[in-house]
């Protein structure tokens, strides 16, 4: 009532009484019947965030189980190790069935390939060469083990069935007459005759034999090809680019995550780690060729063609061989010198269209990628010289994305060239981000592979963390340490999640 000079409160061990106002300290004036309220308000949002968690908890539990479910089946499905997917036989009890999208169990593993590629590639839109787009007059000689008993035939990748509207790359049905097994060292030389050539679904070719190969012998099987080259940026492919108002064809790969066999016959699944040793053959036209490996002495010249072989990669998935036939330009490296044994030196090289090079734009790529290169040695302690003697870094104006191919990754040209005061800051970290995520994939993906394409998260989580690590390293200047803690801040203010103890990571 108004002109009250007294205030009604509530006490839990008593009853109603009146206190004066004026008896109040003015800065500690309450109602305390509006705390009573407040006080059930609570209860409620606490009861309603409660049966909140319990039904996330009752959801997640759901989800855990399906997924424990799942997994079981996965586990009974595969062995539980690369070993044992390569060489454990025993531990699947079916068949080789027809068309299946793995090869395991192998009853042959890849050693080493030696891949002839014949490249039937224009130089521009007014060259007459014959066979434009293909790879006819191709082999490939593959040394194999067997590791299973009484192998009466090989099981290998070839895409040999593509639509009659698909314009991708694809290797056309060879007969038995193409295929020779040969054992390895054998003198006289011992050849196992082939009995036929048996195309089934999802890309699988399987050579019968006359005889059963000898368990844990070498064998040497050659597969003489011919290719179609596609253009749908995947595969081994073709792309154009304008210069001098000419078109002006180049070829390029994107074997990842099973485009290999598109390209040659082989054993496309990353499980399967072998050594290659490529040969190009490709018009002379074309002054900027590469591979994984180092050419070879120079190239041998017979008429409109040039032969150009390169040195033996590591050991590797086929998903990681790379092609790049072009005119296009280098900026070559200055030597990085090892300090881990063995001692040597090697390049990191930057390729791409000659304006590009001319201009500048390579030569924040190149020195970054070498500052990189010696970070990720030091880091871990992996002498890179006794793999290969160089990494070239090309752009290329039809790519999106980047592969980490050894010896030669590949770029979509926006992420590898960088115009001083034309590009901005933000071009620069993000050119950094990629070519520190590539680099990194030097160690997780390329020295060490998952056994299958389900596993890429693990590749890709760590080339994510080590970009940024990479980065710290080569440009502390750029205080991008502040950066990553900011938004990490931010993300778990938004999220209302707290920062978890750094505990047991």
């Amino acid at each position: 009532m108004a002109g009250d000079n007294n205030v009604v409160t509530y006490n839990r061990e008593t009853e109603v009484t009146t206190t004066s106002i004026g008896s109040l300290h003015p800065l500690t004036q309450e109602k305390p019947a509006l705390k009573w309220h407040q006080r059930h308000l609570a209860r409620v949002i606490l009861i309603i965030l409660f049966a909140g968690v319990l039904a996330a908890v009752i959801a997640i539990a759901v989800l855990l189980a399906q997924l424990t479910t799942k997994v079981e089946e996965l586990a009974a499905e595969k062995p539980t190790s690369p070993t044992e997917a390569l060489f454990n036989t025993t531990q699947y009890s079916a068949p080789l069935k027809e068309g299946p999208f793995r090869l395991m169990p192998p009853t042959v593993v890849p050693t080493h390939y030696e891949l002839f590629l014949h490249i039937h590639l224009p130089f521009d839109g007014a060259d007459t060469l014959a066979d434009k787009f293909t790879t006819k007059g191709s082999n490939v000689a593959i040394t194999l083990k067997a590791v299973g008993d009484k192998v009466a035939s090989i099981t290998l990748h070839a895409r040999h069935a593509v639509p009659t509207t698909s314009t991708s790359g694809h290797i056309k049905q060879f007969d038995k007459d193409k295929v020779t097994v040969v054992k390895k060292g054998s003198n006289p030389e011992e050849t196992t005759a082939v009995t036929s050539v048996e195309y089934q679904t999802n890309d699988i070719v399987v050579i019968h034999l006359a005889g059963a190969l000898v368990k844990d012998a070498e064998y040497v099987l050659k597969i003489f090809f011919d290719g179609v080259i596609g253009d749908d940026n995947t595969g081994f492919y073709y792309n154009t680019i304008v210069k001098d108002g000419k078109t002006k064809y180049l070829a390029a790969t994107q074997f990842q995550p099973y485009r290999a066999r598109r390209a040659f016959p082989c054993f496309d699944e990353p499980g399967f780690r072998a050594t290659f040793s490529t040969t190009l053959k490709y018009p002379s036209r074309f002054t900027m060729t590469r591979t994984n490996g180092q050419a070879t002495g120079a190239a041998a010249v017979d008429g409109i063609w040039l032969t150009q072989k390169h040195s033996t990669t590591p050991a590797m998935s086929v998903y990681l061989n790379a092609f790049l036939v072009s005119d296009f330009k280098e900026l070559s490296g200055d030597d990085i010198t090892e300090v881990l044994a063995p001692a040597g030196t090697y390049k990191v090289n930057v390729i791409g269209q000659d304006y590009l090079i001319d201009r500048g734009d390579a030569a924040f790529s190149g020195k970054l990628g070498g500052e990189m290169m010696k970070a990720l040695s030091a880091t871990y302690k992996q002498s890179f010289t006794a793999h290969l003697p160089k990494l070239d870094m090309a752009a290329l104006p039809d790519k999106s994305g980047a592969m980490e191919n050894w010896g030669l990754v590949l770029y979509g040209e926006s992420y590898l060239m960088y115009q001083e005061k034309v590009s901005t800051a933000d071009n620069k970290r993000g050119d950094a981000s990629i070519i520190g995520h590539e680099l990194a994939h030097m160690v997780f993906g390329n020295l060490v592979t998952c056994e299958w394409w389900s596993d890429t998260w693990l590749n890709e989580g760590f080339a994510s963390y080590m970009e940024y690590q990479l980065m710290f390293k080569t440009k502390p200047s750029w205080q991008l340490v502040s950066t990553v803690i900011i938004l990490g801040q931010f993300t778990r203010h938004f999220l209302g999640c707290r920062p978890r103890s750094s505990e047991g990571r």
